[in-house]
């Protein structure tokens, strides 16, 4: 992905009257990705998708609960769970 910069050098470039090989040469990149941008008419930022924190945190749609994680651990009750933490 390039950077927002490099796409509006090429874009300015590209108003300037260059050819498009020559508009991507300056802005360096290749002749496909400065189509992509040309045509999609947009920076390199508002192409991105935004980015979901929470998806590796979730199982089954929700995120685990205190008990879920201690029974993951292999630790039955709250009370060995804080004899195992504390040092």
């Amino acid at each position: 992905m390039k950077t927002d910069t490099e796409v509006q050098l090429m874009l300015r470039s590209r108003t300037k009257g260059k050819t498009l090989e020559q508009a991507a040469a300056r802005a360096g990149m290749s002749v496909p990705i400065a189509r992509k941008y040309l045509r999609a008419a947009a920076l390199s930022s508002e192409l991105k998708a935004p980015r979901d924190f929470l998806a590796p945190f979730e199982h089954d749609g929700s995120l685990r609960t205190e008990t879920e994680a201690i029974g993951w651990m292999g630790i039955d009750s709250l009370d060995e769970a804080t004899i195992v933490l504390e040092p």
